[in-house]
């Protein structure tokens, strides 16, 4: 990487300028993601806003012949006039609407990544009517244009941090009168408005090293990549949230995300987007916890009894860029997962927290009855963490002799052997396999007998270690004559078969 040149400007932080590749001028950072710089106030959102909201930007594009505040002294812009010519619109297509305008795609097409991979959503709004009047509205961040007066060859463009955000692109065509490559072709002014618009929402520059990643908040213009990189993605994050923020968020589970509704089996799978450096135009799919305070809540539904595994997997890439060194985007967080019934009252019906930084927490075999269920995730660290959240459904019972947590509570325990006790020697009919097993009839034969008996104690002392089940029993219990019997039931049949 070629070393940053970088000249104060009176006004605007620094433009810098990289020896070799196309020059973008902007604020720049120490850090990729600058956490003192995000909009604390938009026309839409209002005031009062924090690390973590959300926000709805505002667009527009000044005017031709007229002054904006990134304007210099005695300027006006006029990148209406120059966009034009490089996209060589017909004279008839130069009328007041913009948005019939080749380069207006570009634009409104770039800005749309912003919104399918962090909470930032950008809005046009017309300055001027189609028919040339004043619509009295500009956006919270304006696109202008002028001459910087370095020559061709100098910087792109420039902006400031938040809250400002006003671009300004220079306007100087090649010394052959052209329109340069970077502002009439898709790729290039599709990377420099999203690079520009960064700055406008807080990121500074970013400088991978040894071919780690890529970004699109490099010093230079690159070409070669469709707008934001995960880099660029995880500093978005960080500062305004994950994609679902926006709209009402889902913070609470009233607003949890939906994974959907089954019948006993099925799966389900979101947050897959985050896993490599690259990321190409329509990849969406964003889940991340931006901080401490900042729950994320899911929902699914079944309408039968089965078994859910349920799993939160941080995920992300390791890279290496100059101003954080070597980042491991997958151990940033440390992640809970809780899981809620919500009907007829509000209760928490498991939880895992057995992981350290960077560890996936998974909920085996929960045994879920017809209903709603929620998840909820939340980071114990106040960092950003992408992360992957998975659902699967299998009605099938534990084969016998695997399980003798009968009553499903997740629990291994006194309470099952009571339970079995209770209905032991016992045949049953018209019972679903899931009434049955509850009843003791681990062996799904249509009773609870001494068969099923050795099944549960040999399954209890699996869960719970050699001689539990012996330890158990070797307390009086009010039904500790029905065991005896059981097992003399046992030791008879034997010897009939002996005979």
């Amino acid at each position: 990487m070629s070393a940053l040149n970088c000249v104060a400007l009176a006004r605007y932080r620094f433009l810098c300028l990289i020896p070799g590749i196309a020059a973008i001028a902007g604020a720049s950072s120490a850090r990729a993601y600058d956490l003192g710089n995000r909009w604390s106030a938009t026309q839409i959102d209002g005031g009062g806003l924090q690390r973590g909201d959300p926000v709805t930007l505002r667009w527009s594009i000044v005017p031709d012949g007229v002054s904006y505040e990134r304007s210099s002294a005695g300027k006006t812009s006029d990148l209406i006039q120059f966009l034009d010519d490089g996209w060589n619109v017909p004279a008839a297509q130069r009328t007041p609407d913009f948005t019939n305008r080749p380069w207006w795609d570009v634009i409104h097409n770039a800005y749309a990544q912003y919104a399918r991979v962090s909470a930032v959503t950008l809005a046009y709004v017309a300055e001027r009517t189609a028919t040339g009047g004043n619509t009295g509205m500009v956006g919270d961040i304006r696109l202008g244009g002028e001459m910087f007066g370095d020559g061709p060859g100098g910087a792109l463009a420039d902006n400031v941090y938040p809250d400002g955000g006003d671009m300004r692109i220079d306007t100087t065509k090649e010394s052959n009168g052209t329109v340069g490559f970077y502002f009439s072709s898709e790729p290039g002014l599709r990377n420099l408005v999203i690079h520009e618009t960064g700055h406008g929402v807080g990121l500074g520059h970013t400088s991978p090293q040894n071919n780690s990643a890529k970004a699109v908040m490099e010093g230079g213009l690159r070409t070669d990549i469709w707008g934001l990189q995960f880099d660029d993605i995880y500093g978005l994050n960080r500062l305004y949230g994950d994609p679902y923020e926006s709209n009402g968020g889902n913070d609470t589970y009233a607003t949890a995300i939906d994974l959907g509704s089954f019948t006993t089996t099925g799966r389900a799978a979101m947050g897959l987007d985050a896993t490599d450096t690259v990321v190409e135009q329509m990849d969406g799919d964003w889940l991340g916890i931006d901080g401490r305070n900042d729950p994320d809540w899911f929902k699914f539904s079944v309408s039968g009894e089965t078994f859910a595994k349920l799993q939160v997997k941080p995920i992300g890439p390791t890279y290496e860029t100059e101003e954080l060194g070597v980042f491991n985007a997958s151990a940033q967080g440390d992640l809970v997962l809780q899981v809620y019934k919500v009907e007829p009252s509000s209760q928490q019906i498991a939880a895992v927290d057995d992981g350290v930084v960077g560890d996936a927490e998974t909920i085996n075999s929960l045994y879920v009855a017809p209903g709603d269920y929620y998840l909820r995730v939340r980071n114990k660290l106040d960092t950003n963490q992408f992360y992957r959240v998975d659902l699967l459904l299998n009605d099938s019972l534990p084969n016998a002799g695997t399980s003798a947590d009968i009553n499903l509570d997740g629990d291994t325990n006194i309470d099952d052997w009571t339970q079995f006790l209770a209905n032991s020697s016992t045949s049953f009919s018209g019972l679903s396999d899931f009434g049955a097993f509850r009843l003791g009839d681990l062996d799904l034969d249509g009773d609870n007998d001494y068969l099923d008996f050795k099944y549960f104690k040999e399954a209890f002392d699996l869960t719970n270690g050699s001689g539990s089940f012996a330890a158990l029993t070797s307390v009086p219990e009010p039904q500790a004559a029905l065991l005896g019997a059981m097992v003399l039931l046992g030791v008879m049949a034997t010897r009939r078969r002996q005979h």
